[in-house]
């Protein structure tokens, strides 16, 4: 009887553990280890900067090989001529290709560049018949230089070669040589002729008198909103569409300070410069963004008290005639109301840009 009942309790042990193994989910096998990554390949020299060889004078129809060496952080270097981008500044002057060949048009100076990795390089050349030479210089008037002159290297009376000044007032003449005369004109100041002798690249700078009118004196201003400016939305107030001034103006040459008065101003003054038949003041105050939006100049020039919680501010660029009476012209730029206190966050509540009328009438 024991013998049974030890048989039965077993068969029931073995009967339940083999339930329980049924119950479990087979155990998965743990995966192995992720290999190790590679090792980094090791980091080649980097470009430091670059150099560009080659002539730097051509004649007009010629041919010239540039080429481009690379300087590297180890400091060795390598040629680069057939992987850097190649430039001119100006390819009827001188062209050139992606491999530094290069063909000379007219007459000139270029820049030739060569870039590659944020890197970049560049070199003047300039293009001259042979055994001739560039003439540059300024052209000013009291230090203030004169655009758009004309300078001629004259034959006799007639030019031979002719150019203009730029906004710097600079000139530049090609293939000049020997003993030259040049010419620089203007309407409105008194012509001037130099003679030179030119054997290598050289300088002459010319300074001009104008036929000019004396603009020192006490005026009345008014400012008055184009016609076109809104009427509703973002207008001007009536009272901020006509404002009217004392202005003061003295005079150096061709430079003109203008003071203003006889109104609650923050800012009140400005300058400009007279040449023969035109006058210009450049008034800054805001810097013109988008739509509504403006960012403002980090000087202001123009800018009045317009309510106890607002200012009014004038921007932008006059452009005026003298008459007999006065200065009489336009402001292309902005009329505008700005909350006060005023801050570099600040942004105008109303406003216009326009061609405004600015006219001085002399007391």
């Amino acid at each position: 009887m024991l013998m049974s009942r030890c048989m039965a309790f077993a068969i029931a042990v073995l009967c339940a553990a083999a339930i329980a193994s049924c119950d479990r989910s087979p155990t998965r096998p743990t995966p192995p280890p992720a290999p190790p990554a590679p090792p980094s390949p090791p980091q080649g020299p980097t470009l430091q900067s670059i150099r560009i060889d080659g002539p730097t004078t051509v004649a007009p129809g010629g041919t010239a090989q540039f080429t481009a060496t690379g300087q590297l952080s180890d400091g060795t270097t390598r040629d680069q001529t057939a992987t850097v981008t190649w430039r001119s500044s100006d390819s009827a002057v001188l062209s050139i290709s992606s491999t530094g060949a290069a063909t000379a048009g007219k007459a000139g100076q270029v820049v030739i560049a060569a870039e590659s990795e944020s890197k970049r390089a560049g070199v003047e050349v300039l293009v001259l018949p042979p055994g001739t030479f560039r003439l540059t210089g300024a052209v000013s008037e009291a230090g203030v230089p004169v655009v758009d002159a004309t300078v001629d290297l004259l034959d006799g009376s007639r030019a031979k070669l002719s150019t203009q000044t730029d906004s710097d007032g600079i000139y530049r003449l090609f293939g000049v040589v020997g003993n030259i005369e040049v010419r620089v004109m203007k309407a409105g100041y008194l012509e001037q002729v130099k003679r030179l002798f030119v054997s290598d690249d050289a300088k002459a700078d010319f300074a001009l008198a104008s036929e000019r009118t004396d603009l020192a004196g006490t005026y009345q201003l008014t400012v008055s909103a184009a016609s076109r400016c809104p009427s509703t939305g973002w207008a001007l107030p009536q009272a901020a569409r006509v404002r009217t001034y004392t202005a003061t103006i003295t005079q150096d040459g061709p430079r003109l300070s203008l003071v203003l008065g006889g109104a609650a101003l923050v800012d009140g003054s400005f300058t400009g410069r007279v040449e023969p038949g035109v006058v210009t003041f450049d008034v800054r105050g805001l810097d013109s963004h988008i739509a509504y939006y403006y960012y403002f100049a980090s000087s202001i020039d123009f800018l009045e008290v317009f309510s106890p919680t607002s200012l009014l501010i004038v921007s932008g660029r006059v452009t005026a005639t003298p008459t007999s009476s006065g200065i009489s012209g336009t402001l292309n730029g902005v009329i505008g109301i700005v909350p006060a206190p005023i801050s570099p966050l600040s942004n105008l509540s109303a406003g216009c840009k326009d061609q405004h009328e600015f006219v001085l009438t002399r007391k």
